[in-house]
């Protein structure tokens, strides 16, 4: 090939490759190209949603000061629109049908509002619209804004005691300011009988207030919780709650609360026991007995070294279990009898089962939830609350 021949080739391959440049440099990317939607494909049928708005901002509003909004639900496909409305917390209210059907180009309006009576600040919830729009089934509504505070607590959280025991008595304040541009006048209102005794007092006339909240034993086990109610004077705000809350544990609690032995194992296990209780309260054991004594048997373990501080101490057991098909169908249990003057610590029963859905007999005493096992370090924080769901355990094997 000549160096004449040559030149002219090079020079039609650039302008080749401009030219193919110059097209693609037109063409809008692929995520901007518009999806080919489900009912312009020729000969199929499909619902569109089409919302009036997809946010929200109600601005910056005083606590609880009513805001609402109305939005519109289109169907704007050529097929029947299924829709439910899904709120993200008991904040957001709507108005208007929950769930329904809109034919094509059939519409229907909702009102939303936001509930700012218990809020304070930054909001940002979600209203959620499931649809059977192919395109696009869920579909969200946002709300946001910002709620002004009407009062301050310190501390922050309120009046929350954490660990309680049934003979405790003890008293915890928390100061409430007023930052809302009128005064109020708080006074207490009669509520339900709680486990706490309620005094208010005012330190700085219609501004500032103490709110002192004393036990009153004996407690009851469980969850110690009263919503203390406040009069404030003001008509746009007529009250305010105030949350107090402990947690008030046994005086004697065992873990595990039950013991779970499937079929499918097949050798002898051994599994460990704690009898937990209060150390200035001690408990001793007296007997640990089986109903069925030739397949299952216990021995109280010599006791451990723990830190003087710890305010909860306990007994550990060794309980040996036989394969999950040998135990009755009908369950077993490990009885442990005890010198407490209480009779609901004085026997404490652990059921014993080859069946996962087995759970605790009602009423019976000792039982520990997971919540008040992940308390039983002793800590001073107050654990979740009970939950009935009975913890399966897997065996340890010999």
């Amino acid at each position: 090939m000549t160096s004449t021949h040559w030149t002219m080739f090079v020079r039609a391959a650039v302008v080749l490759l401009a030219a193919n440049l110059s097209w693609a440099q037109d063409q809008p990317p692929a995520a901007q190209r518009p999806a080919v939607a489900a009912q312009d494909q020729p000969g199929e049928a499909a619902p569109r949603l089409e919302l009036s708005k997809n946010k929200w901002d109600f601005g910056t509003i005083w606590q609880a000061v009513p805001v609402s909004t109305d939005l519109t639900l289109k169907n704007v496909g050529n097929a029947a629109l299924q829709y439910e409305i899904k709120k993200s917390c008991g904040c957001v209210l709507t108005k208007g049908d929950r769930r329904g059907e809109l034919a094509p180009q059939e519409s229907t309006t909702i009102t939303v509002s936001y509930n700012s009576t218990s809020r304070q600040g930054p909001a940002n919830q979600m209203v959620t619209l499931r649809t059977n729009d192919p395109i696009k089934p869920a579909t969200r509504f946002q709300i946001t804004g910002n709620v002004k505070p009407r009062y301050q607590l310190e501390p922050r959280d309120g009046l929350m005691f954490g660990r309680l025991m049934r003979d405790s008595a003890i008293s915890k304040t928390v100061k409430i300011t007023n930052v809302y541009e009128e005064k109020m006048n708080l006074k207490l209102l009669d509520g339900p009988s709680s486990p706490y005794l309620m005094e208010l007092t005012e330190l700085e006339p219609g501004m500032v207030y103490e709110l002192k909240a004393t036990t009153k034993p004996p407690l009851t086990h469980g969850v110690a919780r009263a919503n203390v109610e406040l009069a404030t004077g003001v008509a746009d705000f007529p009250k305010m709650t105030i949350t107090v809350h402990g947690y008030v544990h046994p005086r004697v609690q065992v873990s595990p609360r039950m013991f779970y032995v499937p079929k499918t194992l097949k050798v002898r296990t051994e599994r460990r026991l704690r009898v937990n209780y209060q150390a200035d309260n001690p408990v001793k054991i007296l007997e640990v007995k089986s109903s069925v004594p030739d397949l299952i048997t216990a021995e109280v373990l010599p006791p451990a070294s723990r830190p003087v501080a710890l305010s909860v101490a306990s007994h550990e057991l060794r309980v040996s279990l036989p394969p999950g098909e040998e135990l009755p169908e009908d369950g077993a249990e490990l009885i442990i009898l005890t010198d407490a003057a209480e009779p609901e610590y004085a026997r404490l029963v652990i059921p014993i089962s080859n069946k996962p859905t087995a759970v605790r007999t009602p009423g019976r005493a000792g039982a520990l939830t997971p919540a008040e096992r992940r308390s039983e370090s002793a800590t001073e924080t107050e654990p979740e609350e009970d939950s009935d769901d009975a913890e399966e355990q897997q065996p340890e094997q010999p």
